[in-house]
């Protein structure tokens, strides 16, 4: 029957391995070799193999360690345990500016000489403006048709006609918040058809990704995770776009719309600040669209018909 050997699990690193693996030979093999002074070729074997057992330690010490968020030291794995988490890393950080837009409209003679709205102008999100220094760029629409608690306007007047001492022209202002940057464009080619391709871009300092267009003009959207098909967004709240809600756009200019998005993607800032950017499946025969709800008791009713008709 063969002898029970005797083994410590808990040695970590080399002097423990070497001394461990001289006490095993000892205690196991001593007609065998007794012979432990440093320069013998056995003990030149054991701290070999201590060695090894040294380095194996330190790499699933390390392969531990960074698997845990508050733990890990390697770029690479900061990023993708916070992308894990839902979180976003950010590279840079821009200076922000609340920006006062002013425009220019006539007064109307047929409403009272008061502001003839019909020359108010809307400011589209995203719209640059130059300084001394960086440029600027807007963070929403500077509508002037808009006047709410959300969005208030400041009228004034601007000038008088001598002839009928009333307001000539009106100066409207709207505070619009706005960020230091500089909107760049690149093109890839791609070539075929690909699902879930991936391009790199190799600036640095990148806030976010503006617009992605292929060239049949369909827009790509940014979602958080590839597997959500359907965004939220802003739609101003006209008669066109709400027949019934269209009335109340003085307190709600706009409203929040769901749209499927079959052709989305993704982005990941890599350890480098470089960005990565993946898209989806998107499938050719589907296009984007609004998700239009029906009401729960309409449903209801239409269930009950079904199953009186049977």
């Amino acid at each position: 029957m063969a002898q029970t050997r005797n083994i410590k699990y808990i040695n970590r690193e080399f002097d423990d391995f070497r001394d461990q693996l001289v006490e095993f030979s000892k205690s196991y093999f001593p007609d065998t070799y007794n012979d432990f002074s440093p320069t013998s070729p056995g003990m030149m074997f054991m701290e070999m193999a201590a060695y090894v057992g040294d380095v194996l330690s330190f790499y699933t010490d390390t392969q531990l360690r960074e698997s845990f968020l508050l733990l890990a030291q390697e770029d690479e794995n900061l990023y993708n345990l916070a992308y894990s988490l839902g979180y976003k890393p950010k590279v840079t950080n821009t200076s922000t500016v609340m920006l006062d837009v002013f425009q220019l409209v006539p007064s109307d003679a047929s409403n009272d000489y008061q502001p003839d709205m019909d020359y108010a102008l809307n400011i589209k999100e995203g719209s640059s403006f130059a300084s001394s220094g960086p440029k600027f760029i807007t963070e929403k629409d500077a509508n002037f048709k808009i006047d709410s608690d959300l969005s208030p306007l400041e009228t004034t007047v601007y000038s008088i006609n001598n002839s009928t001492n009333k307001p000539e022209y009106y100066l409207l202002n709207k505070k619009v918040k706005a960020h230091s940057g500089e909107i760049k464009l690149k093109k890839f080619e791609i070539g075929s058809y690909s699902k879930f391709l991936t391009l790199t871009l190799n600036d640095t300092d990148i806030i976010e990704i503006e617009s992605i267009v292929d060239s049949n003009g369909d827009k790509w959207t940014e979602v958080p995770y590839l597997a959500q098909d359907t965004v939220f967004e802003a739609v101003e709240n006209i008669a066109s776009k709400d027949p019934e809600l269209h009335g109340y756009n003085e307190s709600t200019p706009y409203l929040l719309s769901l749209k499927k998005v079959p052709k989305r993607f993704v982005t990941r800032v890599k350890s480098n600040n470089t960005l990565e950017i993946q898209f989806g499946a998107g499938e050719n025969s589907v296009v984007d669209e609004d998700v239009e709800f029906t009401d729960n008791a309409e449903i209801e009713d239409a269930e009950l018909a079904s199953v009186s008709n049977e």
